[in-house]
């Protein structure tokens, strides 16, 4: 069962060593020690005993991975902690320091932007604060930007980072930087998200019972009734 299981997991070279030592290096080791001692009984018990300690085998290669595995997990895990936290991230706020294609780029690569216009998506920048986040050596590795009446309510849009640079704190850095912002502290922050509430909680987002509506296209015509 074992060696099955190790099979079904694309661990061949295991699960074949099981199956050699089963069928032929123990079962004839214990055949010719057993019958030496026992005679024909020995060759009939040789099955059973070969059975017993091929399970026992198996079971230490098995337990064996599995430490091997978890060992890998926990050694990529502090790998990617560290490239984090070794990595410095700038973030800039402003059109000037923006390179354009590297976000037209990423947003192209979204769910919610996939399908919209160059010219509609740099239009929009022109009437937003837009945040960069950038590598010590200056490549843009990600971008957001808020819409704001700077008196009542902001609202945070087009959060996306570069997918080589995701899970190091490039998201975090984009959000620390717009809630740290005077400018927005006394007002109302919005966002729209399906799947990342726990992202934009630490931020001090919540979910609300209020409801959203919204408008995308034009009625030909209303009419009062």
């Amino acid at each position: 069962m074992i060696s099955t299981y190790l099979q079904a997991t694309e661990q061949v070279f295991p699960s074949m060593l099981i199956q050699l030592l089963r069928q032929f290096l123990l079962l004839i080791s214990f055949m010719w020690g057993l019958e030496k001692l026992l005679k024909i009984t020995g060759i009939w018990l040789s099955f059973p005993v070969t059975e017993t300690a091929t399970f026992v085998l198996a079971l230490l290669i098995f337990r064996a991975g599995r430490k091997k595995k978890r060992f890998a997990a926990v050694q990529k895990h502090s790998k990617n902690r560290k490239r984090r936290d070794d990595m410095e991230i700038h973030i800039k706020k402003g059109l000037d320091a923006l390179q354009t294609e590297t976000v037209l780029r990423l947003l192209s690569q979204t769910v919610w932007a996939c399908n919209r216009k160059k010219e509609a998506i740099m239009e929009s920048w022109k009437h937003s604060i837009c945040y960069g986040a950038y590598t010590a050596d200056g490549k843009q590795i990600g971008f957001a930007r808020v819409i704001t009446d700077y008196a009542t309510q902001y609202y945070i849009c087009d959060v996306v980072v570069d997918a080589d640079f995701r899970h190091r704190g490039v998201g975090a850095s984009l959000l620390k930087a717009i809630t740290a912002e005077d400018t927005y502290r006394s007002l109302l922050g919005m966002l729209i998200t399906e799947e990342a509430e726990q992202f934009y909680e630490p931020f001090g987002f919540r979910k609300d019972p209020i409801c959203f509506m919204t408008r995308k296209e034009t009625p030909e015509a209303i009419t009062n009734e």
